[in-house]
């Protein structure tokens, strides 16, 4: 799936899609990192976004990123390296 979903929003998603819940407990996710996820999901948005000031870039990223599922812990560290790495 290339939805760029944290785990809530793949559940969410999945669940949509029409699968039982109990199906979707046994799911093992070992391997799946918020952080890259949210990371991969702003550098494709940034291509779109040369000429917006950057308060408007950080609101827009912050919002899409809860909307997309992300906690708000996660949001706030994705935020942090953003104004690390485009400031």
């Amino acid at each position: 799936i290339r939805k760029y979903l944290c785990k809530i929003g793949l559940k969410n998603y999945i669940i949509n899609k029409g699968i039982t819940h109990s199906t979707i407990d046994n799911l093992q996710d070992n391997e799946y990192d918020e952080i890259e996820i949210a990371k991969n999901l702003i550098e494709k948005k940034m291509r779109n976004m040369k000429n917006i000031d950057k308060l408007k870039i950080k609101q827009r990223i912050n919002g899409l990123l809860l909307r997309r599922g992300f906690s708000y812990d996660t949001v706030c560290k994705i935020m942090q390296t953003f104004e690390e790495t485009y400031n």
